[in-house]
């Protein structure tokens, strides 16, 4: 009867353990499938199996691995050797790391690394100091340096003489008799033979003077609407208008214009796109009309200093434009292919279509210029009359005396507005860098082909300017230095976030012109902005009858500029430029000088020049690289994300809503949630929008896999999948175990605070590392559970090498988890163990003893061994020395597993529990 009863009390209970580690909810709620710890042993695929240990694959010693630059034809592996200096290992054929090749350079020094990606054959490494660039072509690495080249640049004019003299065929006279009459001799002037000057007839005549007279022009009698003058105006017009037009056809350049160059790179983008260069061939005055003939010899125009109505010729004043450019290290020829040369259009100081008059020769002589000039220093040509003889004698520098015909000029304030509109810059001419024009102190002349050199304007250049290739960008601080804490490659592009960028020292050319008679001076420009108020130096030279006219900076916030030297200096205001991304000041044409310089000591410029070069934080922008271009950052590519700080950006692999374009964005990790950047049709990202409020650790991994992007925040580990986010880990976030617990500290949380994680691609696991610990978290991405092993591998490095993550300890060994070998031909042997949550077994209040365990595994030669602990309240255990005997609330089963192979599994124990009887006799 007694054992009818023990018999009848007898359950058998199965045990699986399919929610792998847990420590929520507390023991006293706990399933029978919970485990407290599991090494070495995951739940996968409906059993404990043994977790795979990685291959090592090579030993970087003393160095950490940053990158794998992997292209179709190698696969380099980047290591940093925590001081200034990179290294590069390769891989052999059986997937080894080895060292480079004999003979080749194997370590570069770039200062402080901060991140190391790659454009196609570009290695870029994110350092203290900026970007630096490493090419690797020929199977070696070819150090590029630090920012692309700098792009010094001169320019002058020269008037082609001799046989480089324009030739005028396709020119013509102007006639005007039919509209203008001559009056000779009415005009008269009082003229001083001692000093050789006239003025106007009338009053009282000066003592020593004579009375003379000169040829006077006007145009017919009529109302100033009449025939006559129409004809006049229309007459001078259309000769004007053919010489201008001439003049271009011969790529000659007459009048004021801005000249820009810029770097056209390997995709034909551009970069270090200069301040626009103000050039005077003439300043503001450039017209004289005078008598000619045709000499055939020389198929130009002959001037003969006097005027004839019949006869008139337009007389403009042209230059041919010189250029220097100094040279370009030949490591950069793969990347900059040539230098281009952009103008803008010419600004005419007169009106062409109005206001053609006759001047009267009275207060011109010697003080009226008809032409000046400003490409080596200012110079001007004046009216200069034959006043010795009055009459028809002259020299070579000397014209009759007569009425001049002169435009209606244009203000200075006019030109300089009509320039400063003048933002849109036509292809001139090129330069390649692998010529040899660079260099030197020659200058080359762009049409004539002086000293046997090509012309370097075509043919038909300037005439048709407005037809040639146009600078589309502008100039998006590409001059200042811009460095990052993490780089991210997507889609052939550059993402910089953690951004700083110390400003432009600034251009020291604004002028076109020859530099051998400027002066030296200092020169602080002064940035405000909400990231920065600082000053940045550098020295210039500069002709002071230029000095303060057009400046430009490459930056809206600049504000004002000091020039010094001996102790003297100005200090001129700057403001926005309304079309292009600058600031600049233009308050004359030289030779005019508003400011007089004034005495300053140091310690009185340094009471105004605080700070110099302090750097801008960009830490909630990001910054876009040119598609397959790492060099090039424009302002299409600028995108703030929120008002916090960007901790992490990664690529979304699920889309954020279906149905709308650009439903693949970047994921933006900030200090104040998850963003995502739609993109444009262009490639670029265009707007931003919130997707959750989570927020990951500030230096969490960011672990892209198939559709889950995988991150570490306070709450555990998290995944982002489209527009919503989930934390994986809520079963690891209670209470630390008080028993059992064999290694660690069993504060996952914690753990998560430094990790890193190694996505295992074949497994669908993840490989949770953190600094200073010999253990690891495993996730199974399919089942959701949790595993520890206890490798004694401290990682110090994780490197994506997708679908590979290499894996470095802090031994310098270097792991791979793809070249595993297959279960069924893995011949290692694993153990390990798990311990579960306390086992309730049909009921956390009934008394019960244990009959029998019986174990379900597959494997040859692995064995089982199994500790077994009773309590009372889950707090204080005893081991049981064997089954049956005293009966127990609680029961925790530890498992010790050996010699399984990796194809092995246990499935897990049938347990038999006898409970103990509650019910009494009566």
């Amino acid at each position: 009867m007694l054992n009818y009863f023990m018999e009848r009390n007898l359950e058998r209970q199965t045990l699986s353990f399919s929610k792998g580690m847990t420590n929520v909810p507390s023991d006293l709620l706990s399933d029978d499938s919970e485990l407290l710890e599991s090494d070495g042993f995951i739940f996968k695929d409906g059993e404990m199996k043994a977790v795979q240990k990685p291959v090592k694959i090579g030993e970087i010693a003393g160095q950490k691995i940053m990158y794998v630059h992997k292209m179709a034809d190698y696969e380099n592996i980047i290591a940093y050797d925590g001081t200034e200096n990179i290294y590069w290992y390769t891989k052999n054929d059986s997937g080894n790391i080895v060292s480079p090749p004999d003979g080749v350079t194997k370590s570069f020094n770039v200062g402080t690394v901060y991140d190391v990606k790659s454009i196609g054959n570009t290695l870029v490494c994110a350092t203290s100091e900026g970007l630096h660039y490493l090419l690797f072509k020929g199977n070696k690495y070819k150090n590029l340096g630090k920012d692309l080249p700098r792009l010094d640049y001169d320019f002058t004019f020269e008037r082609p003489t001799q046989n480089y003299t324009q030739e005028e065929s396709g020119r013509t006279l102007c006639n005007v008799e039919n509209a203008v009459e001559s009056n000779g001799g009415k005009g008269e002037s009082y003229f001083n033979p001692l000093n050789h000057t006239f003025i106007q007839a009338g009053g009282v005549k000066p003592d020593g003077s004579e009375t003379r007279s000169y040829t006077t022009f006007s145009v017919k009698e009529g109302a100033p609407d009449s025939r006559y003058e129409k004809e006049f105006q229309e007459t001078i017009q259309g000769h004007v208008a053919q010489a201008i037009n001439w003049a271009k056809s011969k790529n000659m350049f007459a009048f004021p214009f801005f000249l820009r160059c810029a770097f056209r790179m390997f995709d034909g983008s551009y970069c270090r796109i200069t301040t626009p260069i103000v050039c005077y061939p003439t300043v503001n005055k450039n017209c004289m009309f005078s008598g000619a003939v045709f000499d055939s010899t020389h198929n130009s125009y002959m001037d003969l200093h006097q005027m004839d109505l019949g006869d008139m010729f337009y007389f403009i004043e042209y230059r041919e434009l010189l250029f220097r450019f100094e040279s370009i290290s030949s490591d950069w020829s793969d990347i900059i292919k040539e230098i281009v040369v952009f103008a803008s259009d010419q600004v005419v100081p007169f009106y062409i279509d109005k206001g053609w008059h006759f001047e009267s020769p009275n207060g011109i002589h010697n003080k009226y210029a008809y032409a000046n000039f400003g490409y080596k220093t200012y110079d001007e040509k004046l009216f200069n009359y034959d006043v010795d003889g009055f009459t028809g004698t002259y020299t070579s520098y000397t014209r009759s005396v007569h009425d001049e015909l002169l435009p209606k000029y244009k203000s200075d304030n006019q030109i300089i507005n009509e320039l400063l509109t003048k933002t849109v810059f036509y292809k001139l001419f090129t330069v390649p860098i692998a010529g040899s024009y660079l260099g030197g102190y020659k200058f080359h002349y762009t049409v004539t082909g002086q000293g046997g050199e090509t012309a370097f304007i075509a043919d038909g250049t300037l005439e048709n300017l407005q037809e040639q290739e146009q600078l589309k960008v502008d100039d998006y601080y590409g001059w200042a230095s811009l460095s990052a804490e993490s780089i991210y490659n997507y889609n052939g592009r550059l993402n910089l976030i953690g951004a700083t960028r110390t400003p432009f020292a600034g251009f020291a050319k604004f002028v076109g012109k020859d530099r051998s008679k400027d002066d030296a001076f200092l020169m602080f420009t002064h940035i405000v902005s909400d990231k920065c108020d600082t000053w940045v130096e550098r020295s210039v030279t500069a002709d002071k009858d230029f000095l303060q006219g057009w400046l430009f900076y490459p930056d809206p916030n600049a504000t004002d500029v000091i020039f010094s030297s001996g102790g003297k200096y100005i200090r001129v205001s700057l403001k926005e430029h309304n079309r292009l991304n600058g600031a600049y000041t233009f308050p004359v044409l030289p030779p005019n000088k508003p400011h007089e310089f004034v005495e300053i000591s140091e310690s009185e410029l340094l009471k105004i020049v605080t700070s110099v070069n302090d750097k801008e934080n960009l830490n909630s922008q990001i910054f876009t690289s040119v598609v397959n271009n790492p060099f090039v950052f424009e302002a299409s590519g600028d995108n703030t994300v929120g008002t916090g700080k960007i901790l992490g950006i990664i690529a979304n692999t699920e889309a954020v809503s279906q149905g709308q374009f650009g439903q693949y964005p970047l994921m933006v990790f900030t200090d104040e949630g998850i963003y995502g950047l739609s993109v444009n049709s262009e490639g670029l990202y265009s707007r931003a929008y919130p997707i959750s409020r989570e927020v990951c650790n500030e230096d969490s991994p960011l672990v892209p896999t198939d559709r889950l992007v995988f991150f570490a925040s306070k709450k555990g580990l998290m995944a982002a999948s489209g527009g919503s986010v989930a934390c994986m880990s809520e079963q690891m976030r209670g209470r630390v175990p008080r028993n059992f617990a064999t290694f660690g500290e069993g504060k996952f949380l914690d753990f998560l605070k430094d990790c890193f994680i190694a996505y295992d691609y074949r497994d669908s696991i993840l490989r949770i590392f953190s600094k200073g610990k010999s253990y690891q978290y495993i996730y199974n991405m399919v089942d959701k559970t949790f595993s520890m092993v206890n490798s004694g591998i401290e990682a110090q490095a994780v490197v994506n090498d997708y679908p590979d993550n290499l894996i470095q300890d802090t031994n310098g060994n270097v792991y791979s988890l793809t070249s595993k070998p297959d279960i069924n031909e893995d011949t290692e042997s694993y153990s390990g163990s798990f311990t579960t949550r306390p086992l309730k077994l049909g009921g956390s209040m009934t008394l019960k003893s244990l009959r029998a365990v019986k174990h379900l595994f597959d494997s040859d030669e692995g064995t089982i061994g199994l500790e077994i602990y009773g309590s009372n309240d889950c707090k204080h255990w005893c081991k049981l020395p064997s089954l049956a005997g005293k009966p127990w609330k609680y029961f925790t089963f530890k498992y010790t597993l050996q010699n399984f192979k990796a194809a092995d599994s246990f499935a897990g124990s049938i347990v038999e529990v006898q409970s103990r009887r509650e019910d009494k006799m009566r």
